[in-house]
């Protein structure tokens, strides 16, 4: 079969039909190379037939039957009449999987091979791109071995050059198309062939590869760049300034790589442009490195290198971020008096910095400024001056200013009602905010789920459960699902109210709804249940909890806790030792409770063995274990151990509470030591520790 480029007037030919074998991952594909036929071959093969139309095509009859004379193809004179004309309007009507249905798939491949080389040929890279694009789709429906077409796709290996523009837009297909492994490995095939793809599309490629977070492949890539071309551009050059300055992938900047990436494009000689500039100063701030991003942004500035406002801003914005605002409005003034002026970006950080701290006396001072400017005020800068005003109390003040903007006409967006509705729940004044979040919903703003989880917590807080539940319902009809946080809090509420039937049965309703509970919506519950005295009730709950892996340490320190009260040590214990067998390790809380309930019946042995426990499983006892202990000792006239366990308490600097003096002091008195109560009794007034009633 012949080979051409059908060019103007110009055609070359070259025929030969060969097999190359392709080794790929291991597996050996023989898979036979056919030159793109010349149009003189197309002629000598089929005759001046007339073109066929996409209708025709489909209704063409498949592929030859029987004996006899063979009915002559027709894909190869519309593939003819598309290289002799170039016509897209012909060739965008044929698609790959119908011509494959009616020719199979070696006739239709070909075909197809043809026209592509024909445009990509001409510099019709677009209609390249969908023609390939098409096969592409047809490999991923059929699953088909889409690493087989760039063999596919080869003009001839030893006219392999002819390829270059072709692989260049498979590339970019691939890329395109998230087929990131198929794109990087028609990168290093074409390199094998001895072709060099074009950097343009190698940068495409990178960016995608960047994008979808592959880290080791742009690695890879941007390495082979540099060793075996083709060689980086400044675009190469700015894409890897990125890739380690935005801190892609969850990791840190890396502002080593970055500065290598600084000076190999000023060893390659290629200007290096104000994106990079600005790139490698925003890792800088957001390495933490503020103050050297000023020190280059100033060298920069002396070497008359391209500079922009983004540049300024990662600068401004670094240093409110570190809370010095004086030196972010020192180069906010810098960057104004070389000439580039702020953008609304580089007001906004200023206010939002100044305002976040209180600071509205000089956030005014930038308003005005930026008023001066001609910048306008955005949803943006309003947002933080409510934020700001809230902050320091005066939201009566955000309020009057929230209402005047309205009255001019200003449309507030979904940011500065929430951020309001916010800030009065904050203040616990639910009524203001209850009304604001009512305007916000008639309005058309639906708020988010941290805004009625914030109003939610609220009211539940100052005890206003029926204003809850109504906002709670207000919210799901807002076609807002409640997160845990909303669901934990309106339980915690109903069972501090004593509905503990209603907060179960909400348990279960959330289940409907496909939230699961997590421990503290049980400890909700348990905690209730061992307040009232129920704590046989509360333990039944224990097999729910751990059907839904939820089991935690405080569920079982106050079932313990429960138990204990009332008077049932034997449980207590028993639940105790159930912990570890569990996976549950006993913190602070539960030891402190096990020493009382031992120090409460004067075992004190059991309760220095739990206490030897604690300390040996890395638990730093509070005062309130040692203060429990040393009741103990003072409750059995050892005062000699009362006073060991204080001195250790002192040492491992925990400070006794009045509690632990008044253990002490009725020890004493017991024994009728009082001269050691009156001293440990000034000892207390000395470290301002007032004494109880008892004491």
């Amino acid at each position: 079969m012949g080979v051409c480029f059908y060019l103007g007037k110009k055609c070359l030919l070259e025929s030969g039909l060969f097999k190359k074998k392709v080794i790929f991952l291991g597996k050996i594909f023989s898979r036979p190379y056919h030159s793109a036929t010349s149009a003189l071959s197309l002629e000598e093969q089929f005759d001046e037939s007339p073109a066929i139309h996409s209708h025709e095509i489909e209704n063409c009859s498949g592929r030859t039957k029987g004996v006899g004379i063979p009915k002559r193809p027709r894909l190869f004179p519309l593939a003819l009449r598309v290289v002799k004309t170039l016509n897209w309007q012909v060739t965008r009507k044929m698609r790959f999987h119908n011509a494959e249905k009616i020719h199979g798939f070696a006739h239709s491949i070909d075909a197809f091979r043809i026209i592509v080389h024909m445009f990509a040929s001409a510099g019709m890279e677009m209609e390249a791109y969908s023609l390939l694009l098409d096969i592409v789709c047809y490999y991923e429906v059929f699953n088909r071995d889409m690493f087989e077409l760039f063999s596919v796709l080869l003009d001839s290996p030893q006219h392999s050059e002819r390829s270059i523009v072709v692989f260049d837009v498979l590339m970019k297909v691939f890329a395109a198309n998230s087929m990131l492994v198929n794109a990087v490995d028609v990168f290093f095939e074409t390199k094998k062939v001895g072709l060099t793809p074009n950097i343009f599309s190698c940068n495409f490629l990178l960016k995608c590869l960047m994008e979808a977070s592959k880290a080791d492949f742009v690695r890879l890539l941007f390495e082979d760049l540099k060793i075996n071309g083709p060689s980086p551009n400044v675009y190469t050059y700015t894409i890897m300034m990125n890739f380690y300055c935005k801190g892609h992938f969850g990791q840190a900047v890396d502002i080593e790589h970055a500065t290598d990436i600084l000076k190999a494009i000023e060893k390659s000689g290629e200007s290096t442009s104000v994106v990079t500039y600005s790139t490698y100063i925003y890792g800088l701030c957001k390495a933490g490195y503020v103050d050297c991003a000023l020190v280059f942004l100033r060298d920069l500035k002396c070497r008359n290198q391209p500079l922009n406002s983004y540049c300024y801003n990662s600068v401004i914005f670094g240093f409110c971020q570190q809370g010095q605002l004086c030196k972010a409005l020192e180069v906010f003034e810098e960057m104004k008096n070389h000439g580039i002026l702020p953008d609304a970006y580089s007001f906004s950080i200023l206010i939002d910095g100044f305002c976040k701290k209180g600071d509205i006396e000089n956030g005014l001072h930038i308003v005005h400024g930026m008023l001066r400017s001609d910048v306008k005020l955005n949803h943006v800068q309003y947002s933080s001056f409510f934020t700001g005003l809230c902050k320091v109390g005066l939201i009566d003040i955000s309020l009057k200013m929230f209402r005047s903007l309205s009255a001019s006409g200003y449309k507030h967006d979904l940011i500065s009602y929430s951020t309001l509705v916010n800030g009065f729940s904050m203040l616990g004044d639910v009524d203001s905010a209850s009304k604001l979040l009512e305007e916000m919903i008639n309005n058309s703003f639906v708020p988010d789920s941290y805004t009625f989880g914030m109003l939610i917590h609220r009211c539940c807080k100052v005890g206003l459960l029926e204003k809850a539940i109504e906002l709670f319902n207000v919210m799901w009809e807002s076609g807002l699902l409640p997160n845990i946080f909303v669901w934990n809090v309106i339980v915690d509420r109903i069972c501090k109210e004593g509905y503990l039937e209603q907060a179960l049965k909400l348990i279960y309703e959330m289940q409907d709804q496909g939230i699961f509970p997590n421990s503290y919506t049980y400890h909700a519950i348990i905690k209730k249940l061992c307040e009232e005295k129920k704590s046989e009730k509360a333990l039944g709950l224990l097999p729910s909890m751990l059907k839904m892996d939820v089991l935690h340490t405080s569920c079982f320190s106050s079932l313990i806790d429960g138990f204990v009260k009332q008077s049932n040590p034997k449980k207590a214990l028993i639940l105790y030792e159930r912990m570890p067998r569990l996976g549950i390790t006993p913190n602070t809380v539960t030891y402190t409770i096990l020493i009382n309930l031992f120090c409460q019946r004067n075992k004190m042995q059991q309760a220095c063995n739990i206490f030897k426990d604690m300390k040996k499983r890395g638990f730093i006892p509070d005062e309130v274990t040692y203060t429990c202990l040393i009741d103990g000792f003072c409750k059995i006239h050892r005062m000699d151990l009362a006073n060991l366990l204080f001195d250790e308490m002192m040492t491992n600097g925990v400070t006794p509470n009045v509690k632990t003096y008044t253990a002490l002091i009725a020890g004493y008195k017991r024994l009728g030591n009082i001269d050691r109560c009156y001293e440990l009794f000034d000892e207390m007034k000395k470290k301002r520790i007032f004494p109880d009633d008892i004491a």
